[in-house]
């Protein structure tokens, strides 16, 4: 739970806090976060990554009303599953099969691994130029 949080919610805290005053400094700017629709609906065996998240919408939703008077806007951008490598085992922990969870826990990951490589979003494969 604490390094799901301290990379998903706190790590955008911290790249935002060390960048805010020159955004400040010059009147204009925008932070722009990575969230999730996890972070807006909550999923079964998610706890950790839904906390984060919803805890990185709130913050940005708030942070808006700070930033605001300084000429800097914000955004979350909600991808939802993108054709990546991120549920491939390598990518992944997998919670152990307990008595209480076994066959619910069995059932998820093996969805969300029928999943790899089907998903709906499918990012380029070398960089769009703007």
């Amino acid at each position: 739970m604490r390094r799901q949080i301290e990379t998903s919610l706190f790590g955008p805290m911290n790249v935002t806090r060390a960048i805010l005053p020159v955004m400040r400094a010059q009147r204009d700017g925008h932070v722009i976060t990575l969230s999730s629709i996890a972070g807006l609906v909550g999923q079964e065996f998610c706890v950790a990554y839904a906390a984060a998240k919803f805890g990185l919408e709130g913050w940005m939703e708030s942070l808006r009303f700070d930033v605001e008077p300084f000429g800097v806007r914000t955004t979350i951008v909600e991808p939802g599953y993108f054709r990546t490598e991120l549920l491939v085992d390598a990518s992944t922990t997998w919670a152990e099969l307990s008595i209480d969870y076994a066959e619910r826990t069995a059932a998820t990951k093996a969805a969300w691994q029928s999943m790899n490589g089907q998903q709906v979003g499918d990012p380029p494969s070398s960089p769009t130029p703007c």
